[in-house]
C-alpha cells in the first residue's frame, strides 16, 4: 500500500513539473541526529510527507544527519539550520548551563515525540538498576550531549562509579552492545525505535526500568524531567512496561524562515498523520494530529 500511495504521488509530481518547466525550488532543512536513531527518522519522515504534496509548489524538505539537539540549536542561531528537531527548552537550557554555551533563539513549531531515559544491557551482566553499574563499562552518549550531561550528573550524585564511562553515538552503540564490548548503554532516546527493535531480535541483550527511588533521583536532579513510563506493546521482547523518565521534544525553526514553510509544515504535522505512521515506527508516539 505505500509503495502504491509513493508511486502516485510521484507521478503527480513529474506530471506537474513537466508541465511547469520553469518553476523554482525553495529547498529548506530539517537537522536531525544520527541516521540511526529517531531524530533521523522523524526529520525524514516529515521531509518525505512534505515533499510529496509541496514538492510540485516549489517547497523541497531536505533531512540532514547531525550530532544532536545541542549542535541542532547552534545551527538554527547561525542561521545554517532552518529547522531542527530538539528537546525541550528546559533540557536545552541544562545542556547549556553544563557545556558554558549561549542560549539560541527558535521558533517552536510543534510538539513531537518524548524522549525516554532508555537502559540497554547486557543480559548475562547481572544489570538490574543503575546501581549495578559501578565497575561496568557503561556508555551515555556523545560527549556534549544532554544525555551524557544529566546522566553524568546522576552518577556523580548518587555515587555510582562505573569502570568505564564512554561516549558513543547511536550507530556505534548498537554494534557495541551486540559486541559485548560495553556492558550497558543509557541514552534519551525516541521510542519505538526501529535500531532497537533490531538489536533487542538479534543480540542477548534487555532493557531495564528505573525503580521509584531512581525515578526521584532524576526528577530532583533534573527537575524538566517527567516521570513516564515505555509502553511494553513497543518491543515483542517486553514483558511489562518500564518505568522511566522522558524530555519533550519539539520541530523548532530559525527565527526569519519563511512563515509559508512553516504552515506547510504544520499542515503536514497536523492533518497527515496516517500519512506519517507509514514512514516508520516513531511516529506511533507523536502527540499531534490527534
Amino acid at each position: 500500500m505505500k509503495l502504491i500511495i509513493n508511486f502516485i504521488f510521484i507521478l503527480i509530481i513529474f506530471i506537474q513539473e513537466a508541465l511547469s518547466d520553469d518553476l523554482v525550488i525553495t529547498k529548506f532543512n530539517i537537522f536531525s541526529g544520527n541516521k540511526k536513531a529517531s531524530y533521523y527518522a522523524v526529520a525524514n519522515g516529515i521531509c518525505n510527507v512534505f515533499n510529496r504534496h509541496y514538492l510540485h509548489q516549489g517547497f523541497e524538505c531536505v533531512a540532514v544527519e547531525s550530532n544532536g539537539s545541542a549542535e541542532n540549536l547552534k545551527l538554527l542561531a547561525t542561521g545554517e539550520a532552518d529547522l531542527a528537531v530538539i528537546k525541550s527548552s528546559e533540557l536545552n537550557q541544562f545542556s547549556i548551563n553544563n557545556a558554558k554555551e549561549l542560549q539560541n533563539e527558535n521558533n517552536l513549531v510543534a510538539r513531537i515525540h518524548d524522549e525516554y531515559l532508555t537502559i540497554l544491557v547486557q543480559k548475562d551482566c547481572q544489570i538490574n538498576n543503575l546501581s549495578d553499574l559501578t565497575n561496568k563499562i557503561v556508555n551515555i552518549g556523545s560527549i556534549g550531549s544532554t544525555s551524557a550531561l544529566v546522566v553524568k550528573e546522576y552518577f556523580n550524585d548518587s555515587l555510582i562509579q562505573p569502570k568505564e564511562i564512554v561516549n558513543f553515538g547511536a550507530d556505534k552503540s548498537f554494534k557495541m552492545m551486540c559486541d559485548k564490548k560495553i556492558d550497558a548503554w543509557v541514552y534519551f532516546m525516541g521510542h519505538p525505535n526501529d535500531g532497537f527493535k533490531g538489536v533487542l531480535n538479534q543480540c542477548d541483550l534487555k532493557l531495564i526500568s528505573l525503580s521509584q527511588d531512581e525515578v526521584n533521583n532524576f526528577l530532583k536532579i533534573a527537575p524538566f524531567l517527567h516521570k513516564d513510563q515505555l509502553a511494553r506493546n513497543y518491543y515483542k521482547n517486553l514483558e511489562d512496561n518500564l518505568n522511566t523518565v522522558s524530555s519533550r521534544t519539539f520541530l523548532s525553526s530559525r527565527i526569519n524562515l519563511n512563515p509559508k514553510i512553516v504552515e506547510l509544515i504544520k499542515n503536514i504535522l497536523v492533518n497527515h498523520k496516517e500519512e506519517l505512521l507509514t514512514e516508520g515506527d516513531i511516529f506511533k508516539s507523536f502527540p499531534i494530529g490527534d
